[in-house]
Parts: C-alpha cells; structure tokens; sequence
C-alpha cells in the first residue's frame, strides 16, 4: 500500500513543474501530506483525464519571470475508468483492512489464522497490480518529460519566453500528434516524399493517441489539422485499386530536420 502511495505521490510531484515561490511549495506540501483517498481524487482529476485539460492563464504582481510546465496523461475513457475502480477498490480494502480486519478474524483460531493469511495475500496481490498499473503510467511521464525538456531547451520556447512571436507554424511543432505526423512522414514516406495520411493516424494512435485527437485543437479532420499547420502539403487522389478518395501529405520545408 505504501508503495502505491509514493508511486502516486511521485506521479502527482512530477506532473508540474514550476519556480513559483509560494504555489510551487504549497502544491508540493498538500500532495506530501495527502493520503491515499486524496491522492486518487487528485490522480483522476487532473492527471490520468480522457482530454487534454484547459488551463487559464494568471496574472503575476511580481516582476519575477514565473515558470510553470504542466502535463496529463490522455486515456481511453475506459481504460481510465478501469484504473480508477481499480484504485478505488484498493482504497476500500486497504480502510477495510484497517478498521475491520482484526474484529472478521480471530487470530486466537488456527481457522481463522490461515483465512485471514488467505485475504492478506489477496489484498497483496490487488496491490502489486495496481502498483504495476501506475509503474507503466510512470514511465509514460518520464516519455512526457523527456520532451517537456526538449521544448524547453529549444528555440520555440526562448522565443515564448522573452515575447518574440513565433514563425507561422512552430507553434503546431508542440503538439504531441503533428510530432507523430512529422515522425511518420520521415518512416514511410515513399520516393516522391508522400505517406498516406491513413498511415500518419495509425502512427498517433500507434503512439497512444486518440483517432479523433484533430477535435482537440479545433479541426474537423486530420486533413483540415495537417492543413492548418502549414507544416505539410496535403493531396487528395484516387486510389486505382479501391476506387477510393484518400489524402496524402508531404513535409514542408519549415520542418526541421
């Protein structure tokens, strides 16, 4: 149970990053002191969500430069469903085992010794998986901060960070799926430098994205989102086989190498 407190703990701590003198300390202390009930409220509230949270901007009296960097992991509904029930489940067992274990068995009966070691390891057993469950969110965030680190040692950011207005485009270069898109394009792109934009999806979705991700940014489809980057050239053409109408695209020459 310990274990999966600090697994969660830890996820929580690592979610944001800041050098704000009173709120970056203060979050700190209240996930420090959470317990595991407050920690799944927090867990599934602003962490583990089914699309990407909007944040809103706050003014600083100060004249410090403030630095915060935040980031969720988008799931499947379901599958965010399934590690909440999990988590919840847990929780029950674990104040269960607190407030009820020793009055459900008496460990003066050899019976009910060996019942009581029955639902310990079971309860073991719940823990562990919940605790591999979080093990693999964990390494998705550290995925997460490997590219956090990336942006924030990169020309887009310094840009952001002193005021200059980005280059039409560079601002689409932080988005996890026109990544994937730039990625698939530099895989399977044939001679002529064109990758069918089927491909593209299947990659993001491949890399844990969502086949309708293009809503999150206001699109209504991955050839209207491709489309508005500027990063790429899109083309519709018939397919000789099929019949069929289907979209390609190249990368532009704004892309870096």
């Amino acid at each position: 149970m310990q274990s999966v407190e600090l697994q969660i703990k830890n996820l929580l701590l690592a979610a944001q990053v800041t050098n704000h003198p009173v709120s970056g300390p203060k979050r700190a202390a209240e996930i420090s002191k959470s317990t595991l009930g407050g920690l799944n409220s927090k867990l599934f509230e602003s962490f583990l969500v089914t699309a990407p949270p909007i944040s809103e901007p706050r003014e600083e009296e100060s004249n410090q430069v403030i630095f915060s960097a935040s980031h969720s992991v988008v799931m499947h509904p379901g599958d965010r469903d399934r590690h909440q029930a999990d988590l919840c489940n847990l929780i029950e067992d674990r104040n269960h085992l607190v407030h009820s274990f020793l009055t459900q068995y008496d460990l003066g009966c050899d019976g009910c010794c060996e019942a009581a070691l029955v639902r310990l390891n079971e309860l073991n057993g719940r823990a562990i998986s919940v605790f591999h469950s979080l093990k693999v969110v964990r390494q998705s965030q550290r995925e997460i901060r490997d590219k956090v680190k990336d942006l924030v040692q990169s020309e887009i950011f310094f840009n952001l960070l002193v005021g200059q207005p980005l280059p039409p485009g560079q601002d689409w270069l932080m988005i996890e799926e026109v990544q994937s898109l730039i990625e698939a394009g530099k895989l399977y792109a044939d001679e002529s430098g064109k990758v069918s934009l089927q491909k593209g999806v299947e990659y993001i979705v491949h890399k844990g994205g969502s086949e309708d991700a293009y809503t999150h940014y206001g699109c209504k489809s991955w050839q209207d989102l491709a489309a508005k980057t500027g990063l790429f050239s899109v083309e519709r053409q018939k397919n000789p086989c099929s019949g069929r109408w289907e979209h390609f695209y190249r990368l532009g020459a704004k892309i870096p190498l």
